[in-house]
């Protein structure tokens, strides 16, 4: 009997589902339902996306903390799917024991065979907060459109991507304070020594070796780790590397519908 793995994108729990998220749930349970009149062992499997940088903002913003925040979106989410008769076999959450224990398994085999390393970068760091800033967690004028509330990954109003260091008169995000540079040191997958095993031929050659195959533009698309509040210790999860037991993992790792290497994209 043929079996299909069906999976969406993961919505991310930091508030009601969108029509972006019903798109992606519905496309996918169509399929689903396909497969199984067709007589396919189906699995279907989703879920909500509790870490990073977007969960940690909307806490901060409702006075809650994190895990009140997903405990409180989870059922949410339930709710609104239920209410769409989304036939989902499995939805679970990023936050439990065994989708930690999953993250770090895949860090560790990376890690055994060679091909994590680290480097060094710059970050900014709010002094007041006494924490490394995700880019979206500083804000400043645009330098392009001049929009004065621009956010350090991208400008909301002219929609150019941006770092925090493009921003004029840049600001924390949280308490309005000026941000420092600093230097900072984070894992990454060495993509140069990898890249020979997921070539089209070793995954199978088809659609699926082009789309898991990664570029060859080095170190910088292959970070698996932020720096502390970065990603966020209370909400990710923690890397499995003694000395960098306070980053959290980045999603490329610890969600399912995202386990290629990708670009850098607005986390929402």
């Amino acid at each position: 009997m043929k079996k299909t793995l069906i999976t969406s994108a993961l919505p991310y729990v930091n508030n009601i589902p969108h029509l972006g998220n019903l798109i992606q749930v519905l496309s996918a349970d169509v399929y689903a339902r396909y497969c199984r009149l067709r007589g396919y062992e189906t699995l279907y499997v989703c879920g909500t996306d509790e870490y990073g940088t977007a969960t940690e903002t909307r806490a901060l913003e409702e006075g809650i903390t994190p895990q009140e925040l997903c405990d409180r979106y989870y059922q949410v989410h339930l709710e609104v799917y239920k209410w769409f008769n989304i036939a989902f076999d499995s939805f679970g959450r990023t936050s439990t024991p065994k989708h930690t224990e999953i993250t770090q398994s895949i860090f560790l085999g990376l890690d055994k065979n060679g091909y994590i390393k680290e480097k060094t970068i710059e970050q900014t760091y709010c002094e007041t907060c006494d924490r490394f800033l995700a880019d979206r967690y500083v804000r400043g004028t645009c330098p392009h459109c001049e929009y004065p509330e621009a956010r350090g990954d991208q400008c909301e109003n002219c929609g150019k991507l941006l770092d925090p260091t493009d921003l004029v008169e840049p600001h924390c995000g949280v308490c309005g304070a000026t941000p420092v540079v600093r230097e900072t040191t984070h894992l990454y997958i060495d993509l140069p020594a990898i890249l020979p095993k997921l070539d089209g031929e070793n995954l199978g050659g088809g659609r699926l070796g082009q789309e898991c195959r990664p570029d060859d533009s080095g170190l910088d698309q292959g970070r698996l780790a932020r720096t502390g509040h970065y990603a966020g210790s209370e909400v990710g999860h923690p890397c499995a590397e003694t000395e960098f037991r306070e980053q959290g993992f980045l999603c490329m790792v610890r969600c399912p519908d995202r386990l290629h290497f990708h670009h850098r994209q607005p986390h929402g």
